[in-house]
């Protein structure tokens, strides 16, 4: 079993990378999380310098702030680093670029194995229909901070696709829809996450590899 450290362990990713890491033979020794969990078994930290455990590896789905918090605190303990916080500061991804130099460091704005499936698939219709009019819709919930999305941020990257529009509301974990409308046809691609478990399952997989890695900066498609 691999010690493992997880910053934001009281977010809807959080808990659930704390309830299934076993699955995935990581031990979960502590969290960092700014508000009181009285469901967590593990000693939960409310800074970086309260943790006395040894770690393997932290993974992070948090805040700007505490993401970068994270990365610099597995720096300079020689441990693992990924991240799938997004929205992140021009600071914080100097900070992750710079450690990746000495520790393994994965960065990605998605873990599903389907969402970077998705993404290929797009990049594929997308250069085989350029003469279509194309859109991304991302919906996340109420609470989602970013707009649009990082994953639908990645997917325009990656397709060349300008147009994105941005819902929120409810407690939608999070619907990715291409739409690529030609003369009399129309090419529709979606992605439907129903619960952020499998963000937390991909993530956990993707730390396993990332364990076995040379320092270096690595995507979520490079692990998974």
């Amino acid at each position: 079993m691999k010690n493992l450290l997880i910053t934001g362990i009281g977010g809807k990713v959080g808990k659930y990378v704390y309830e299934l890491a076993s699955d995935y033979s990581f031990n979960v020794v502590c969290g960092i999380d700014k508000q009181k969990l009285l469901d967590i078994e593990c000693p939960v930290y409310s800074g970086f310098d309260e943790i006395r455990e040894n770690l393997d590896v932290i993974v992070d789905f948090s805040s700007d702030t505490l993401c970068r918090e994270a990365c610099l605190y597995a720096l300079k303990n020689n441990c693992a680093f990924l991240t799938g916080t997004t929205a992140l500061t021009e600071k914080t991804l100097k900070a992750i670029e710079g450690a990746s130099t000495e520790i393994a460091v994965c960065k990605a704005s998605n873990y599903s194995k389907a969402v970077l499936t998705m993404e290929k698939i797009s990049k594929i219709a997308r250069e085989s229909l350029p003469d279509f009019d194309a859109q991304i819709i991302e919906v996340h919930h109420s609470q989602k901070k970013d707009k649009p999305s990082g994953t639908a941020k990645r997917i325009g990257e990656l397709t060349g696709i300008k147009e994105i529009h941005s819902i929120r509301g409810g407690d939608t974990p999070g619907i990715h829809t291409v739409i690529m409308s030609g003369n009399g046809e129309e090419m529709v691609i979606t992605h439907r996450s129903y619960n952020k478990s499998v963000f937390a399952r991909g993530a956990l997989q993707a730390a396993q590899k990332l364990l076995t890695k040379a320092p270096g900066l690595y995507a979520a498609e490079n692990l998974l």
